[in-house]
């Protein structure tokens, strides 16, 4: 079952982070596009090292939802790096279209920030209740 929780949580882990990465890239001029896949291998491998390390499958799910839950909350910052970059990166001088661009990115920003905002707490929570250590009762 740990197999199933790192084929399944390290996959959503990887694709979380992927994004984060691709969001990040695709800001540099010239991105190169195998980064992304080599990302995505690399971050499924490391879910499913989580996953093996677990003591049980429901501690393995805990830990891959709460890490996936962390990778999303880094989704808003990845668009203001994303936006920075695009900026500084601006080779025109014109203070209009930098104006511009620092408005569509603070769209962007503000539309990751709510997206990921409801996904992460939603990951969050899932992972937070799931695999808990039962209560002992004491007299």
């Amino acid at each position: 079952m740990k197999f199933v929780a790192g084929l399944f949580g390290g996959l959503l882990f990887a694709i979380l982070g992927d994004f984060v990465v691709a969001v990040i890239i695709s800001a540099v001029p010239e991105p190169n596009e195998s980064i992304s896949g080599i990302t995505l291998i690399i971050l499924w491998i490391i879910g499913f090292v989580i996953a093996f390390k677990a003591e049980r499958p429901a501690k393995a799910w805990r830990r891959l939802l709460i890490s996936s839950a962390i990778i999303t909350f880094l989704i808003p910052i990845a668009g203001f790096i994303n936006s920075t970059i695009q900026v500084v990166n601006s080779d025109g001088t014109d203070s209009a279209e930098v104006i511009g661009m620092f408005v569509g990115g603070g769209l962007a920003l503000g539309f990751f920030a709510v997206l990921s905002f409801f996904l992460g707490g939603v990951l969050l929570i899932v992972g937070l209740l799931v695999g808990r250590d039962k209560k002992v009762p004491s007299i």
